[in-house]
């Protein structure tokens, strides 16, 4: 066993940042077909996620956290690991549709993971209508971001019905939770930590935090007479409450492939649109269109070419969704155009931020974070939402037997972003996730109508105009 491991400044971000209300965590809602001839039960899923769950060393490390939060906390072995903890099953009351659902995963995602124990957990999901059998998948931000959760979700199930309870050929990862540091050892490496942290946020404010600080007022001068100033939103820029709405829905691949090669834009740029016209319905609809554009947080990933490791490696850009504009394909080339200086911006600026989160232990980031409200919040993220994509290779996969029908992911909302869209490309399909605050944001489904619908209206503009160049 190594001697010590601690959380990365990243990782301990989704720690320090959560409360009463804000939950850290992400998920994954999988409806599988159970077949006709060998059909699922949760006694064979168990059986087989307790093999597969190996190979995942982060499954059985637990938080040891600092006192007062002032060093960053260890991994440790859960030395009372016991796989009944976190695989659990639960049945849907009638009528089992989709609502039902989509409520349901609401209920198991609006509560804190246990920090005492390994910070994941599924539900077997029983009582579909349909006869199939749901999954839920929960697990904390802190052990991965979503692209890890893809390779999480490689390792989990198969390519074929019927593969082996234990992968052959695929060992676990050469890593170790560390131990538990004694005392002594605690204060020492506390005090240590302290005495770096104060000279690396000397350097940062002066190397980091002021100059962009003098960046920002130039840029914003500048902005004035290049773009709308970004002002909160009373519905989406909301404080939140304990309980978390969800609802889902599958859009073709072809169809969003067609639209991104008719009109010469990124895969990115379809959904972003299509985003972008489900709130400008939904919001009209309510007499709370806003006259300026409302902004999409986006997540962009910092991984090299072929990095499989399980962490988090991401930052975020901003970008519009032209809300205020009525087309649609003029639209879609308004977030094209702004989408690509933002991810080059973004990508630029990552190393320095990451660089002054480092020099902050976790009691100064939940002080600072738990002393903003949500629309000061709402001025810092300086986002109106939160959307992200993630694209698999779309091969068929089987969870313990059972084929993977969707995917439907779920991840965080917090003060001052009341929605998050999420979504996973799985085979022919792209299925979407939408977690709101039920506080501010009413009638959920009908922006899984609006997505829908909006598909459709781009798909014919698509079909009746002429190519982009």
């Amino acid at each position: 066993m190594s001697q010590f491991r601690q959380l990365n400044a990243t990782d301990t971000i989704f720690i320090a940042s959560e409360n009463v209300s804000t939950y850290n965590h992400t998920a994954g809602l999988m409806v599988l077909d159970p077949g006709d001839t060998k059909p699922l039960s949760f006694v064979k899923f168990r059986k087989r996620m307790a093999e597969r769950v190996k190979l995942v060393p982060q499954f059985f490390w637990k938080m040891h956290e600092v006192p007062v939060g002032l060093d960053l906390p260890y991994w440790v072995e859960d030395e009372a690991f016991s796989i009944d903890r976190h695989i659990r099953r639960i049945a849907l009351p009638e009528p089992g549709n989709r609502a039902a659902l989509g409520e349901l995963a609401g209920l198991l995602y609006s509560r804190h993971l246990d920090r005492r124990h390994p910070l994941w957990e599924m539900w077997y999901i029983e009582g579909l209508a349909d006869g199939r059998v749901a999954v839920m998948m929960i697990f904390h931000h802190c052990l991965m971001d979503g692209q890890s959760a893809i390779r999480l979700l490689d390792l989990l199930s198969d390519a074929k019905p019927n593969a082996r309870a234990r992968k052959a050929g695929i060992q676990p990862p050469d890593i170790q939770a560390g131990r538990a540091p004694s005392p002594y050892e605690l204060s020492l490496r506390t005090t240590l930590h302290l005495l770096r942290s104060s000279g690396k946020m000397t350097e940062s404010i002066a190397t980091i935090l002021l100059p962009k600080l003098l960046e920002g007022v130039s840029w914003r001068r500048a902005e004035r007479n290049a773009a709308p100033p970004f002002v909160p939103h009373p519905l989406l820029n909301a404080d939140i409450g304990n309980a978390r709405g969800f609802v889902f829905g599958s859009l073709p691949m072809a169809d969003i492939l067609r639209i991104k090669q008719h009109f010469a834009v990124t895969f990115n740029d379809v959904v972003l649109a299509l985003v972008g016209g489900a709130l400008r319905q939904y919001l009209s609809a309510r007499d709370a269109l806003p006259k300026h554009p409302l902004r999409a947080g986006m997540a962009i990933s910092l991984r090299a070419e072929g990095d499989e490791d399980m962490s988090n490696k991401v930052t975020n850009a901003h970008v519009t969704l032209a809300t205020d504009e009525a087309d649609p394909v003029r639209r879609l080339q308004a977030i094209h155009a702004a989408s690509m200086q933002a991810k080059t911006a973004a990508r630029g600026d990552a190393k320095g931020a990451m660089e002054f989160v480092q020099s902050l232990p976790p009691l100064f980031l939940t002080a600072i974070i738990g002393s903003v409200n949500a629309e000061q919040s709402a001025n810092l993220i300086g986002a109106h939402l939160a959307v992200s994509t993630m694209r698999n290779d779309g091969a068929p996969r089987y969870l313990a037997g059972a084929k993977i029908e969707s995917t439907f992911p779920m991840s965080v909302i917090a003060a001052g972003i009341a929605l998050n869209v999420t979504c996973i490309s799985s085979g022919d399909t792209l299925d979407i996730g939408l977690t709101v605050n039920l506080d501010s944001l009413d009638q959920p489904w009908a922006l899984v109508k609006h997505l829908k619908e909006e598909l459709l209206l781009l798909k014919k503009l698509a079909r009746n105009s002429k190519r982009s160049a």
